[in-house]
């Protein structure tokens, strides 16, 4: 039994992957190559945690603003109706 792939992750590693993760390209690459490798359990775990966020803030971004778009389009079509 190998005890190194079995190693769990230090506080100062948790931060260290954020850090890396923030990171806009390279963070997504790391997360991606982290969460579908098959070595390190419990950074793949965190990766993957990492990966469902990243998916949850997208779709709620993008339900954010289709709602936004909609609204602002009811809002200057409403201003075509008026009369000067």
């Amino acid at each position: 039994m190998n005890n190194d792939e079995n190693r769990l992750i230090t506080p100062w590693g948790y931060i260290g992957y954020g850090l890396l993760f923030a990171i806009p390209i390279v963070g997504i690459v790391c997360v991606l190559i982290f969460s579908f490798s098959s070595s390190y359990p419990c950074r793949r775990n965190y990766a993957r945690s990492v990966l469902i966020g990243f998916i949850i803030a997208l779709v709620i971004g993008i339900i954010y603003s289709v709602t936004a778009g909609v609204s602002i389009m009811n809002i200057l079509n409403s201003f075509s109706s008026y009369r000067y």
